[in-house]
């Protein structure tokens, strides 16, 4: 985006200030994730690889502090699924493939 006087712009001189370039490139990117998406949720997002930061190395699957135990979560279209109290990160970790069965497993079949 630039700074463009307004008579150039009237007169035609100048077609735009860089607005119309950024709505377009903001059009392109949204029609892009609207492709993936299955009933609202992006699946490409779903089905990202875990990331860096994740202590547990394990997608869905954290510890707890306060509660001194494990936890298994997955979000999907802005619903946060939820299961905590266990022990152990396989619980957890088996809790998160259960939540994924039942939650995720659904849209990927749609988006097959």
């Amino acid at each position: 985006v630039k700074d463009v006087l307004a008579d150039n712009l009237i007169s035609g001189k100048v077609k735009s200030c860089g607005c119309y370039r950024m709505d377009s490139l903001w059009q392109g990117m949204k029609a892009r994730v609207d492709k993936s998406r299955v009933d609202g949720v992006n699946v490409a997002l779903l089905k990202a690889k875990t990331r860096t930061d994740n202590t547990s190395g394990i997608k869905g699957v954290t510890y707890y502090k306060q509660g001194n135990n494990w936890r298994a979560q997955l979000n999907v279209g802005g619903k946060v699924y939820l299961e905590t109290g266990f022990t152990t990160k396989e619980q957890a970790q088996d809790a998160r493939k259960r939540l994924e069965e039942k939650y995720l497993n659904p849209l990927l079949e749609k988006n097959k």
